[in-house]
């Protein structure tokens, strides 16, 4: 496995830890609790930006 591949393969994991925390802050966190809105917004951007990294990676014939 090269280096890109272990890099994408700990995005993808990060990606589902990111959405894991989003899950649970809009199913345990009440609606008034003051850390949901922050929670969510910070896990939403971050899964954004995972995204928008794996979707622009480079093509396996690309060099590193």
């Amino acid at each position: 496995m090269t280096q890109y591949e272990r890099v994408e393969v700990q995005l993808q994991e990060l990606l589902g830890l990111q959405q894991q925390i989003r899950l649970f802050a809009a199913t345990n966190l009440s609606k008034d609790n003051p850390f949901r809105p922050m929670i969510e917004r910070q896990s939403r951007e971050s899964i954004e930006g995972i995204r928008s990294v794996l979707e622009t990676r480079p093509t396996t014939t690309s060099k590193i």
